[in-house]
């Protein structure tokens, strides 16, 4: 159970956003996952795909930092209010925001099988992070941003950029589906 009432609310969005990319995928095969609209457009697994390499990208960072946070005595379950830098990374991650051009590493090029299974595993440790991160002050742990290092943002910032930035990506494969010229079932 998680006690922070932020990290518990961040926590239920992540399982909805699960459920919707079940929900996205579920009976989809390998050439209705790797069809594209447009060669500039991506696919449903493109967007999978970019959303694991965002994960991937914060694999090293996150666990150091959760692991050198001082543990407050009681612990810190107040609400936090984001940073400048973090709201406006937030705000433009969101689902509905403006399409923002995807850097170099964070491009899906190739998509290999088990993109929804590697999707699930990366969601699957955000949450460990989530977890982890109960009764710490996350506004005290400083988070570099993998796409731009100039930017820094607090564990609170990052959790809901990349449960928003999810929920963005998978809005983006429904519409995917939607388009005229998807493979049949």
């Amino acid at each position: 159970m998680i006690h922070h009432p932020q990290l518990a609310e961040l926590a239920s969005q992540l399982e909805a956003v699960r459920q919707h990319a079940r929900e996205t995928t579920r009976g989809l095969s390998d050439q209705q996952l790797a069809w594209q609209p447009a060669p500039e457009s991506w696919s449903v697994a493109q967007c999978l795909e970019h959303l694991v390499l965002t994960m991937e990208s914060n694999q090293q960072q996150v666990p150091a930092k959760l692991a050198a946070a001082a543990r407050p005595a009681p612990p810190n379950y107040s609400r936090w209010k984001s940073g400048w830098i973090g709201r406006m990374i937030i705000n433009g991650t969101r689902p509905g925001s403006r399409p923002v051009k995807t850097r170099g590493k964070f491009v899906p090029v190739a998509v290999g099988p088990g993109v929804v299974r590697r999707f699930d595993e990366k969601h699957d440790l955000l949450m460990e992070w989530i977890r982890a991160a109960d009764g710490l002050d996350v506004t005290r742990i400083i988070i570099v941003s993998p796409f731009l290092t100039i930017f820094r943002y607090h564990l609170g910032d990052f959790f809901e950029l990349n449960v928003g930035h999810a929920e963005r990506h998978l809005r983006q494969a429904d519409r995917v589906k939607l388009k005229a010229g998807f493979p049949p079932h």
